[in-house]
């Protein structure tokens, strides 16, 4: 998860989403199963979840919140 994390491009504008979304991805597949990656309706499910996790303006703050950490905490090493 941090070498996904650290290869972001820094100018990439949604950055911030992709280190959300490698997150969940690894999350889930930890608790449910490495299979996971293999169901073709898995990329739907995350998509699904990123978009109710955006819809509350809590939840938002702190999805933003911690992709700012992860990005942070991930940052590749100059």
């Amino acid at each position: 998860m941090a070498q996904r994390i650290s290869r972001i491009d820094a100018a990439d504008p949604d950055r911030r989403q992709k280190a959300v979304r490698i997150y969940l991805e690894a999350e889930l597949t930890r608790e449910f199963g490495s299979e996971l990656l293999n169901d073709p309706a898995f990329p739907q499910m995350l998509d699904a979840i990123q978009h109710q996790m955006q819809g509350d303006a809590q939840t938002s703050a702190a999805v933003q919140a911690l992709g700012d950490l992860l990005l942070a905490s991930h940052a590749p090493e100059a």
